[in-house]
């Protein structure tokens, strides 16, 4: 058994859906379905729109400099799509091998997690918002996208979690060796 902070990516996937499913966090089954197909289309066609409403909004708070907003845009753009396909289909981790990869050495590992956090958590009020006023009219369809939603970015919070967590674990024993 590895250290905790030396988990493999398998390993710790595989210990937050067993924390999702103990905690009756999973309301929607972990496989390809038409609803989770339906998110990740949404998402992907207005992926552009979101980033493009985040970084006006993130630009100021987080003092970034003109010359850092391209690469962020992009890097958030391309964040948003890989996470369209795990939600589209929750065997692709291309996403989670990411965030580990900047929780290590990337932009998380550079920022409280408070900021990360707060930024994840307005991409998805932009997309709820889309959300709402694309399925006004079909309450049904507008809650079943909502839960999906929520449950992805529940899973999104926890791995983000844990991955800063380990990671400033290990460079704190590193350090200390």
């Amino acid at each position: 058994m590895h250290p905790p902070f030396e988990e493999t990516l398998e390993d710790h996937l595989t210990r937050v859906e067993r924390y999702m499913r103990g905690c009756e966090l999973l309301q929607f089954p972990r496989h390809p379905s038409p609803l989770r197909t339906q998110l990740a289309i949404f998402i992907r066609e207005r992926a552009a729109g979101v980033v493009d409403e985040w970084i006006g909004l993130i630009a100021p708070v987080y003092t970034l400099l003109p010359k850092q907003i391209p690469e962020i845009r992009q890097n958030m753009y391309d964040a948003l799509l890989r996470w369209a396909a795990h939600i589209e289909n929750p065997h692709d981790i291309e996403t989670y091998v990411y965030l580990r990869e900047h929780a290590r050495h990337g932009f998380i590992s550079h920022s409280s997690p408070s900021r990360f956090l707060s930024g994840q958590t307005k991409v998805r009020l932009l997309i709820v918002q889309r959300l709402r006023a694309e399925y006004a009219k079909d309450r049904k369809q507008l809650v079943d996208m909502l839960n999906l939603l929520d449950q992805e970015f529940y899973e999104r919070v926890l791995h983000i979690t844990d991955l800063t967590l380990r990671a400033r674990c290990k460079k704190g024993v590193e350090s200390a060796t």
